[in-house]
């Protein structure tokens, strides 16, 4: 009785405090909380050359336009392959890495995190923004913390140092100009997070129709108007240093990347990917046209399942988009659906009764979203890397340490929802812990003699060093790599058909 009444005390503490305080002093407390935690976990998961290979992609382009130079692949000095391409990564990002480039050099990491981070920072408050135009300061304070605290927002800024988490900014901006009414600003904000990555424009025809929705086929049009203006004129500069064919490919990437490689070497999650490994043939050429046709069939389905209120539409509306890309895509990662978390926790913000709900159990789940994180920055390195027993232990233990924080950090929304993005984390920190297969711990020969591993030609062209031609090592690979994307795979598919069919208070009569 006496722990109840400690926690019941502890949360009303915090409910009054939160209650009785103004915007800006809690962006201080958020500003504060959020890069405290990533500043925690910066200095982890960097042991030269085993760092993240992106790494050096994306400061590439940056020295190239430290050089005068307009931004391509030849630059990079650690390319061992010469190549006249331009960077498949946004100007604007290249623009960014040009001036952090130009202050740190080559190979800071840890810099690169930090700057990461403090965009990251910025989306913490941009989700306590965006909420306090539905809900009160309390319920936006934990929408901006869920966020904080998330383990695929933490992976994706203060481990790895993603751009996503950057192009993330002006995504959020705009959909806060646009909850706003300011279809200038928002307008100016997606068109940038377009030159940061392309992502953003997966979600343009839910902008558009939240705002013909909201006010009238005439704005919405005038918001369409803006954002091409804004964007051909962000590219203008672009164009002009690397011609068409250069600026094209560098804004919206190579036209074969949504296929994927056609090549056995890919690493690529997708069911097409994992019918190649386990069949040795290739239908990547059918992510195209399947994608193409399940985005416009979800369109389609949006325009019949309207809710009542064009919000809450708008941001069920963007998770979609992005879900169905993902599950239809050849780009089945876990690390992308960080892409639709902040529209997912937002939408069911909405169903939230509570006005409070910064509990025990919510701090339980971020301390062990945290130690998952760090026992996985400490252990876990890129590439063909020697694991020891303990090593692989302690992978398992991360492994095990996500989806349990996750459940609990949802701990206010419903059961399917907890579940579902539970088991979302651990194919997502399965995927990502592929190389060290902590599954090898176990005595798994006995259960993998009879697998022929020369059968699996692309597999072996994919993992062949490190598999050595063992059954075990294959056999975890394959749980790992295989187990994680089908796990995915049908939890995005389940949260697509549990968004979709979220009726209780909310659909249209």
């Amino acid at each position: 009785m006496q722990a109840v009444h400690i926690r019941l005390h502890a949360e009303e503490w915090v409910k009054l405090l939160i209650g009785n305080m103004k915007d800006r002093e809690i962006f201080v407390i958020l500003i504060i909380v959020a890069y405290l935690a990533r500043l925690l976990l910066i200095p982890f998961y960097i042991l030269t050359p085993y760092i993240p290979h992106d790494f050096y992609v994306y400061v590439g382009p940056g020295k190239c336009m430290a050089e005068g130079k307009f931004p391509r692949y030849d630059c990079a000095s650690w390319f061992a392959e010469k190549t006249d391409r331009p960077s498949v990564y946004g100007p604007l990002f290249s623009s960014l890495m040009m001036v952090w480039y130009s202050i740190f050099g080559d190979y800071d990491f840890v810099m690169l995190k930090v700057l990461v981070s403090v965009f990251d920072v910025l989306n913490v408050l941009l989700m306590y923004m965006i909420g306090r135009n539905f809900f009160s300061k309390k319920k936006s304070f934990f929408i901006a913390l869920l966020y904080c605290f998330s383990f695929i927002v933490l992976y994706n800024s203060a481990v790895l140092g993603n751009d996503e988490v950057i192009a993330m900014a002006f995504v959020l901006s705009a959909v806060y100009f646009l909850m706003k009414g300011k279809f200038k600003l928002s307008a100016l904000s997606w068109a940038a997070s377009i030159m940061f990555k392309t992502v953003g424009i997966i979600i343009f025809p839910a902008i558009c129709y939240y705002v013909y929705r909201r006010y009238g086929i005439k704005k919405g049009l005038i918001y369409f108007v803006f954002s091409t203006v804004f964007f051909l004129l962000i590219a203008l500069p672009f164009y002009l240093a690397g011609g068409l064919n250069g600026a094209v490919y560098h804004i919206i990437g190579s036209p074969t990347a949504l296929q994927g490689s056609s090549e056995p070497y890919s690493s690529t999650m997708s069911f097409y990917n994992i019918f190649r490994y386990v069949t040795n043939k290739n239908i990547n050429s059918l992510a195209v046209p399947l994608m193409a046709v399940s985005y416009i069939a979800t369109l389609a389905i949006i325009l019949l399942k309207k809710l009542k209120n064009p919000e809450m539409e708008f941001f069920r509306n963007a998770a979609l988009l992005w879900i169905v890309i993902l599950a239809f895509g050849s780009l089945l990662v876990g690390t992308y659906v960080y892409y639709f978390f902040p529209f997912l926790i937002i939408f069911l913000g909405f169903g939230i009764k509570k006005d409070v709900l910064i509990t025990k159990q919510f701090a339980t789940g971020a301390f062990l979203i945290f130690i998952s994180l760090l026992v996985y920055s400490v252990v876990y390195r890129e590439g063909l890397v020697e694991y020891s027993f303990t090593d692989r232990i302690l992978l398992l233990l991360a492994m095990a340490l996500a989806p349990l924080g996750a459940y609990n950090l949802f701990h206010s929304f419903g059961a399917n929802y907890r579940i579902l993005w539970s088991v979302i984390i651990l194919a997502t920190i399965m995927s990502v812990e592929v190389y060290a297969a902590p599954l090898l711990v176990f005595p798994l020969k006995s259960i993998s003699g009879m697998i022929d591993t020369n059968k699996f030609t692309a597999i072996n062209e994919l993992y062949g060093d490190h598999i050595q031609g063992r059954t075990d090592v294959f056999l975890a690979y394959g749980i790992f790599y295989g187990g994680s994307a089908v796990l995915l795979w049908i939890c995005l598919c389940s949260l697509y058909y549990t968004l979709l069919k979220e009726r209780k208070i909310y659909t249209e009569g």
